[in-house]
């Protein structure tokens, strides 16, 4: 679990099984796609979409918050934010890695290195 500050709130976000599944049933579209498609925007920040880095730290905290906990749906979420800075790079960093880490989990190597592991040669 990571935290970041957004508006006047310090939010918990976490990405894990149930980030997909609540962000397709919010969104109506795939994580997984929706992150891809971000993919030429450090090229032309003029295809940035802000709604998206928004979409995937709302999923993120409601996964962080658990199942069941009565967790307010988005635009509920978006109210309470108030006033967001969306300059702040290392806010949405924190949020595009942690999407990345939770969807793409590296498992460090023996030696070290990230990656899968390696069969042994006998």
């Amino acid at each position: 679990m990571k935290t970041i500050t957004l508006g006047n709130q310090t939010i918990g976000i976490k990405c894990t099984t149930l980030t997909p599944f609540y962000y397709k049933q919010a969104f109506g579209s795939s994580l997984l796609g929706d992150l891809s498609s971000l993919k030429d925007v450090k090229d032309d920040y003029t295809k940035l979409d802000e709604m998206l880095l928004l979409q995937f730290a709302w999923a993120m905290a409601k996964s962080c918050s658990g199942p069941g906990k009565g967790f307010p749906d988005f635009e509920t979420w978006l109210s309470q934010l108030k006033q967001v800075d969306f300059s702040d790079k290392h806010v949405w960093k924190t949020v595009l890695l942690e999407v990345s880490d939770g969807l793409f989990p590296r498992r460090p190597r023996p030696n070290g290195r990230g990656g899968h592991k390696q069969k042994q040669k006998r």
